[in-house]
Formats: C-alpha cells, structure tokens, sequence
C-alpha cells in the first residue's frame, strides 16, 4: 500500500541525512533509496506520513527492517552486535556466523554479494592492520 509522496517531501526527508541511509550510514543516490517509516505503517493510524515519522533508507536497509515492530529490530541490532564480537575475535561461533552469512550472501542476490564484499575487505584491512602495529612491538 504505498501512498505518493510528494516531491518537497522527499526533498526534506532526503536533507534530513544529508543524503544517506539512516541505517548503515551508506551514501544514497536516486536509484537506491526509499522513505522508510520509524514506525511501520501497521502499528500508526494517520500519522505515518507525517516527516517526523520518515527517513531516507536504502534499499536493503529498508528490506531488512520491512514491517518490523521496534521491539523485534532491537532484537535483530542486538544479535547482530554479538554476532559481530565473536566473529571480531574469531571464536569457533564468530567463524561459523562469518561462514554462513557469506553464503547466504552469495546466494541472495547482487546487493547482498556487494555489502558482504565490502565488509570483507574492510575486515581484512582491519586484520592487516593489527597485524602491523603487533609487529612493530
């Protein structure tokens, strides 16, 4: 059910990030961007369109979050977080999550493939760093 939106608000949701995602922090264009809701229409009445209630979000961060209640999301942050520190300390649990969700990446689709890309060589650079600084000790 998505409801047209006009064309100055878009402007002031878009200027509210300066142009990113409010998610990921990613910089946005006009092909890969929408408006997503802080309160998911399901759960406001009327207001939902109001501005205070949207934000500029890119594709896959707007697809992640789809129609989650704020509970749920915190949920999701939340196993996120402590996915992220076991696979920063490369526990047996942190490899096993690193593992699976390249795969899943893999198979998803081409945005996925990017993201999981990007974060890979930032890990990697991450790790090459450390490992200078430990042998300059």
């Amino acid at each position: 059910m998505a409801k047209t939106i006009s064309t100055d608000k878009r402007r002031l949701v878009w200027e509210k990030t300066q142009g990113h995602c409010h998610l990921c922090g990613d910089t946005l264009n006009e092909d890969n961007w929408v408006i997503e809701h802080i309160v998911p229409r399901v759960f406001t009445d009327h207001s939902a369109e109001d501005l205070w209630n949207l934000l500029p979000a890119c594709r896959f961060c707007n697809g992640i979050k789809k129609g989650l209640g704020p509970d749920h999301m915190r949920r999701v942050l939340m196993y996120g977080r402590y996915c992220a520190t076991e696979s920063k300390f490369s526990t047996d649990v942190g490899t096993a999550i690193y593992e699976y969700v390249g795969r899943r990446a893999q198979r998803s689709g081409s945005e996925h493939q990017r993201l999981w890309a990007m974060t890979t060589r930032r890990e990697a650079t991450k790790r090459q760093e450390k490992e200078i600084v430990g042998s300059e000790i």
